[in-house]
């Protein structure tokens, strides 16, 4: 029961606000915001220190075997994609603004 209080519902659940917290480090969502881990909801930081690293572009789990580094940042190779034609970048890039180009496009 809530009796009254502010209700946040999440992953199927009610929560009274001042509850909704990381259910390892008990720290408040910042903005609402968590993951569902294994039933759990955690924070980012507790989410990264125990699954990382995850992909800049979807945010799923990366396997050490299945990831590009790139650009500062880690990606599935299928999520690793030319910003102006979708292509799939196999490594070879050029980077126009920021942005991964393949060849073709830049």
């Amino acid at each position: 029961e809530t009796y009254g209080a502010q209700v946040v519902h999440a992953a199927g659940r009610r929560f009274h606000e001042h509850c909704f917290a990381c259910e390892r480090c008990e720290s408040p969502f910042a903005e609402g915001t968590y993951a569902e881990v294994g039933g759990k909801l955690l924070c980012a930081d507790c989410r990264d220190s125990h699954l990382g690293p995850w992909c800049d572009k979807c945010g799923l789990s990366l396997a050490a075997r299945e990831r590009v580094i790139a650009q500062n940042q880690q990606w599935h190779p299928a999520c690793f994609c030319c910003a102006s034609c979708g292509k799939q970048l196999d490594g070879i890039y050029c980077e126009h603004d920021g942005d991964a180009i393949c060849e073709r496009c830049y």
